[in-house]
């Protein structure tokens, strides 16, 4: 019988927790600390920077930055980003 359980939130199927790929990483974490007004410049820097944010406020932004938009071609771009994505 189940005496105990840990509740924990999440997916690991969530597009994040399966970046395998350095530079989309890095991409990815610069672009949002840019958007957070962070120093990206010296990674050890922005990894703090980041990490003093509220989960919400990160939550909220990831949201603004990958909201996809079609383009022409047919591909999913991001609205602030898609000049990145060509």
């Amino acid at each position: 019988m189940i005496k105990r359980v840990i509740a924990q939130n999440g997916s690991p199927t969530a597009d994040w927790a399966a970046i395998t790929e350095p530079m989309f990483m890095i991409n990815t974490s610069q672009i949002l600390g840019d958007e957070l007004g962070c120093d990206n410049r010296d990674f050890s820097r922005l990894v703090d920077c980041v990490g003093k944010r509220s989960n919400n406020e990160i939550k909220i932004l990831k949201m603004r930055i990958y909201t996809a938009v079609a383009h022409r071609s047919g591909n999913a771009i991001s609205q602030q980003y898609g000049s990145h994505c060509k």
